[in-house]
């Protein structure tokens, strides 16, 4: 249910009319008039009977009238309210009482958000709409082999998540053609993908936004694989793998339209520099056979999600907006976490499309316009918001400095801190939540007072026996009064991680933590790959997915499940 903030409030004005001013202390005092409740029970009394009841229904009318319309006033309110709720990065309806599933779905993959609580999920050959409040299946397309469907979100990319698409496109039959779909499962149109065009050594095809497709031709110039000649407990696989030449990264990197293949635009291909080492483009793995190790070349990454197109493989990178607005080549050599981490050395997205891309300590600022501006300060997008106005924009300087910095750019406030930085920020009206490795810290969002402290232990979250010891935020939502996060738990003498729903009210900091099952976080063994559960806003309704780091797109959603209140 949505939460009303603002109830509506009548006024009555209870001034002096002219004419009713007390009068002068030395006038002589008149008789007083008979009152005004005299007046009208005298004037009610003498009206004829038929006339009291015609009048006494016009006032009833009027008293509904009344009442009906501050009721209206009310409803109007709360609706716009949950609109802006579900509008909201990381903004939910309620999160008022414990969570539990309300409905799941398992898949093979997510193929998009779309508007009104759909996700298009992948089943075998099909495209599913699911509906995430009621968990049935709103529609069924079969489009085609093992599709690989798009645009989706960053993992971490509340504003991804918030901005439904009204296109699904799919890759399918082993690259072998594509598929455009709208949002209620309608086939736009298809077309074959030449294997003399877009089947040629080292390129990949991948789905993009608007019924777009990513087309990527790179050829990193070293061996597949490389036989590592270890000798000795001290020897360096590494520096082995570095001996090795990289040319200088070369190749096109191009969106066009999927049914015509009219180009859109290009994405300039740049090479990472110095942080380009050939070590970076290779895993090492010692498993099946010790006497002959061998290190293999990396999957390449290509990410096309709602508003970020990026492609980062061996030394080379290319980086723009779902829409061709230029964007800043990455730092570093591989870069894994712009496929769903919320900071660090990706490209995050604020609720107004600006980007925030990182470069070393600071951040290039490239607003949907196109106009860039550079920070020293690292700034964060945040990860839940309420969809509140005026909000300052919070940014990290330096190891335990968070700052606020208002529309303009100017510091509105800054907090020294002596742990570690701030890496994570959830945003409401009037609270800044700022969440480091050990404890989440509540300031006042206009001058930086802290509201309230949480250590993130055992202890500080109350949390039951036998439970992780130490607890660490990946995601957040929020309806505006609470903030409900997803915790990662580590026991004191290793182990398996532990995940939990942690809720802290916002005006207290009371927290309630709720470590999940495994029914929710299933075990994950060498077939479904490394994984974890993470939590999303999808139109308001809280969703807990189950991913796996191991598809074409640098992550797979296998189950989804909406998550509701009492």
């Amino acid at each position: 249910m949505a939460r009303r903030r603002d109830t509506g409030t009548v006024s009555f004005d209870v001034s002096y009319d002219a004419g009713d001013a007390p009068a002068d202390d030395d006038a002589p005092v008149a008789p007083a008039p008979p009152s005004w409740p005299r007046r009208a029970g005298d004037r009610w009394r003498a009206t004829p009977p038929r006339q009291r009841r015609l009048t006494g229904l016009a006032a009833g009318a009027l008293v509904v009238v009344v009442a009906g319309g501050w009721a209206t006033t009310s409803a109007v309110s709360a609706s716009a309210e949950a609109q802006r709720l579900r509008e909201a990065p990381g903004g939910v309806l309620s999160l008022a009482g414990p969570l539990a599933v309300t409905a799941e779905a398992e898949s093979d993959d997510l193929a998009a958000v779309l508007p009104d609580g759909t996700l298009a999920l992948v089943d075998g050959d099909d495209v599913v709409g699911w509906d995430v409040v009621s968990g049935t299946e709103t529609w069924r397309t079969s489009v085609g082999a093992d599709p690989w469907c798009g645009p989706r979100p960053q993992v971490a990319g509340a504003v991804d998540w918030a901005t439904p698409m009204d296109v699904v496109t799919c890759v399918h039959d082993d690259g072998a053609r594509v598929t455009v779909l709208t949002a209620d499962g309608d086939v736009t149109g298809s077309r074959d993908l030449p294997a003399a065009t877009y089947g040629l050594d080292h390129q990949i095809v991948a789905p993009a936004r608007d019924g777009g497709l990513v087309v990527v031709r790179h050829d990193p110039g070293v061996p597949e694989s490389v036989d590592l000649e270890l000798e000795g407990s001290d020897a360096d696989p590494w520096a082995e793998i570095d001996a090795l030449e990289r040319p200088t990264a070369t190749g096109t990197v191009r969106v066009e339209d999927a049914l015509t293949g009219d180009l859109r635009f290009d994405v300039p291909l740049a090479d990472t520099g110095e942080f380009g080492t050939t070590s970076g483009c290779y895993d090492f793995f010692v498993s099946d056979d010790p006497d002959a190790p061998e290190a293999t070349l990396r999957a390449p990454t290509v990410v096309a999600t709602p508003h970020l197109v990026s492609y980062l493989f061996c030394g080379a990178a290319a980086r723009a907006g779902a829409d061709g607005t230029e964007l800043p080549a990455p730092d570093g050599e591989y870069l894994g976490a712009e496929v769903w981490y919320h900071g660090g050395d990706g490209v995050q997205v604020a609720g107004d499309g600006t980007f925030f891309v990182a470069a070393g300590t600071g951040t290039r600022v490239v607003r949907a316009d196109g106009t860039p501006d550079r920070r020293t300060e690292q700034l964060l997008a945040p990860v839940a918001a309420d969809g509140s106005g005026g909000l300052p924009t919070i940014a990290v300087e330096g190891r335990g400095v968070t700052v606020a910095l208002d529309a303009q750019g100017e510091q509105l406030w800054r907090v020294d801190e002596d742990g570690d930085s701030t890496s994570m920020v959830t945003q409401t009206a009037g609270t800044v939540v700022a969440v480091s490795w050990g404890e989440a810290v509540a300031y006042d969002a206009s001058d930086g007072a802290e509201r309230w402290r949480l250590p993130l232990t055992a202890a500080g979250l109350g949390a039951p026996d036998r439970a992780a010891s130490e607890w660490n935020p990946l995601a957040a939502v929020t309806d505006g009064v609470r903030v409900t996060m997803l915790v990662e738990g580590y026991r004191a003498f290793g182990g398996a991680s532990q995940y939990a729903l942690l809720t802290v009210d916002l005006a207290t900091g009371e927290p309630t933590l709720d470590v999940l099952g495994p029914d929710v976080v299933p075990e994950r063994d060498e077939q479904s790959g490394w994984g974890l559960p993470w939590l999303v806003a999808v139109d308001g309704e809280p969703v807990l997915l189950d991913l796996s780091f191991t598809g074409r797109g640098g992550y797979e959603v296998r189950a989804v499940r909406t998550l509701g209140t009492d």
